[in-house]
């Protein structure tokens, strides 16, 4: 939730539930009656906190999960009986689109109009891929590849093992062959793992919980910027122990602080890959997206 003024988007709260539905999908090829049920109410209850905090605009999408999914239709109308409201099911390039819209229209140092930056939104089941100058997006790819995706694909250990490191490496390479060409001068990560590593690196506290709560005190969601030998450290991080002593000493949600073994590695290589020296970590990205296009194309009163 974000009010909206001139200057873009302020006060922004926001409540996670990990639902997971990568994995069933993954394994299924579809959501399930039981994941269906329990994703229309969960969106259903978070639209019903919105209304009541008086949300003026409320914009519902899913991702890649939701796309692969060949029930993805019966949660949309699911939702639809739950709450009055569409969802739209994005693109991949739709998803890659705003996502780059939303992380570059937050003010970063450095980025002007005739900067090339790389955009990367890592989820739990694809990784968008953006490029740009400035806030012009030129090309953008969606990765069947997240932080959930490499964890169970190669079954990772908890921590994981240098053996599960190296198959997840192979994958990775592989993947990013698909990736578009480009020299960024910048990289902004955005997405699950790429907000909470200020958390894991003891820079910050985690983003709210379970309880719909302030981003923390005022300027708490600006970019950070990480080095390469902070993402290295990160990833060193999540093998010292099991994902249960890592959440319990850096305060992260213990389904996060698992999924945090595959994004690591992941925003690591994708950092390599683009010759970059490190990332510049934000929180803004999907979210912001959708709300700045809706506003932009349908200004609220």
């Amino acid at each position: 939730m974000a009010t909206a003024t001139p200057a873009g988007l302020r006060s922004r709260r926001h409540r996670v539930v990990l639902a997971r539905l990568g994995r069933r999908v993954a394994a299924h090829g579809r959501l399930g009656p039981e994941d269906v049920a329990a994703t229309a109410a969960t969106v259903a209850a978070m639209v019903e906190l919105a209304r009541r905090a008086g949300a003026l605009r409320i914009e519902l999408a899913a991702t890649e999960a939701v796309r692969r999914a060949a029930d993805r239709e019966e949660l949309v109308s699911a939702v639809r009986r739950r709450c009055g409201l569409s969802l739209r099911i994005l693109s991949g390039d739709a998803e890659a689109r705003l996502s780059f819209l939303g992380a570059t229209a937050g003010g970063v140092d450095g980025l002007d109009r005739d900067t090339e930056v790389v955009v990367i939104d890592l989820g739990g089941a694809s990784t968008e891929i953006c490029l740009g100058r400035g806030t012009d997006l030129r090309t953008a790819v969606s990765l069947a590849i997240g932080s959930d995706a490499l964890i169970e694909r190669h079954r990772f250990h908890d921590p994981p093992t240098p053996a599960d490191r190296a198959a997840a490496a192979a994958t990775i390479r592989e993947a990013l062959a698909a990736t578009p060409a480009g020299a960024p001068r910048i990289g902004l990560a955005t997405g699950g793992t790429a907000a909470n590593l200020p958390a894991l690196l003891g820079r910050r506290r985690p983003p709210g919980r379970e309880d719909t709560a302030e981003l923390g005190p005022p300027g708490d969601d600006l970019p950070v910027a990480v080095s390469a030998r902070d993402l290295a450290r990160a990833r060193t991080v999540t093998e010292r122990g099991p994902s249960s002593e890592l959440a319990a000493a850096t305060g992260l949600h213990p389904d996060r602080a698992r999924l945090l073994a595959g994004g690591t590695q992941l925003l690591e290589e994708l950092a390599r890959h683009y010759g970059l020296g490190g990332l510049t970590v934000t929180e803004r990205g999907l979210r912001d997206g959708l709300l700045l296009e809706g506003i932009r194309s349908d200004p609220v009163p």
